[in-house]
């Protein structure tokens, strides 16, 4: 459905227009990337409390229920005052993380989704390919319990697993930085004075193999730093991934990144549209 004009308000119409219809109009045609995301009136103006949320509506901590477009109207929920509702925007608009269109999808059978965050990658993909299993790994449980709520509508061809990405099993720290919940990453370090700390447990990528089973047609990469390290120790894993797309993160570079997934058998291109992105494709 088009956005409507706000031309309708300024014709002598606007007399014989009902206010709260013009209200919506001025809504729509104000807003329409809010529109074009939301599948419903009531997702528009849940997404809209989302975008400029009241101090209320923050502390209450409660999450806003939304249905968006690009996951066929499932319901999904983003959380005030947090980057729920620009992940949202990325996700459907951006569509980064989504597999190359050279794989056919009914070739898609087993994906893993390396941070997952609040899930709404994992439920896009689960809406596109019908034929995948979706496997995420999410380090923070907060992110993992929204993540899980969110999936839910997929039953058994999604599962989220509590897990820092790293090179081996066991415990990491992580920072947890204010308000940046995409952020959140494996810290080698002590934290900085006042900043939020974490801890969780962490698991290989060839743990991960062992446990979902091989191959596996594509990887998204997203473990804000950790894919330096993960793409140069332990990569046994790296011979059962038929595509890969990781998002790179300094001081980690592009170029870099694109030498290590050639050595691991990739054949590679920056991401069209996105800096900071590499995809690799095994070579047959």
């Amino acid at each position: 459905m088009p956005v409507p004009s706000t031309r309708l308000l300024e014709s002598p119409l606007r007399r014989v227009v009902p206010r709260p219809l013009r209200h919506a109009v001025r809504a729509l045609a104000g807003y329409p990337d809010t529109h074009r995301l939301a599948a419903d009136w009531r997702s528009f103006l849940e997404l809209r409390r989302l975008q400029n949320p009241s101090e209320r509506l923050i502390s209450s901590g409660r999450p806003v229920k939304v249905r968006f477009r690009g996951l066929a109207g499932a319901p999904v929920s983003l959380r005030p005052g947090t980057q729920d509702d620009s992940l949202a925007h990325d996700v459907f608009f951006k569509s980064h993380h989504l597999p190359p269109s050279s794989i056919p999808a009914h070739e898609l059978r087993v994906i893993w989704d390396l941070g997952a965050n609040a899930g709404l990658t994992m439920a896009h993909m689960a809406t596109l390919l019908p034929d995948a299993r979706i496997v995420g790994v999410e380090l923070d449980e907060e992110n993992l319990l929204l993540c899980r709520s969110n999936i839910a509508a997929w039953g058994e061809r999604c599962e989220v697993i509590h897990a820092a990405v790293w090179v081996a099993d066991g415990t990491v720290a992580y920072e947890r930085p204010s308000g940046q919940e995409q952020s959140f990453h494996v810290s080698a370090d002590p934290p900085p004075d006042g900043a939020a700390a974490g801890s969780a447990p962490a698991i290989s990528l060839d743990t991960l193999l062992k446990r979902t089973g091989s191959p596996v047609d594509y990887v998204k990469m997203d473990i804000e730093g950790a894919e330096m390290p993960v793409l140069k120790q332990s990569t046994s894993w790296a011979e059962q991934v038929r595509s890969i797309k990781v998002e790179v993160h300094a001081p980690y570079t592009v170029e870099q990144c694109a030498t290590d997934l050639r050595r691991l058998g990739f054949q590679t291109e920056p991401i069209a549209k996105r800096r900071g992105g590499v995809l690799g494709i095994r070579s047959t």
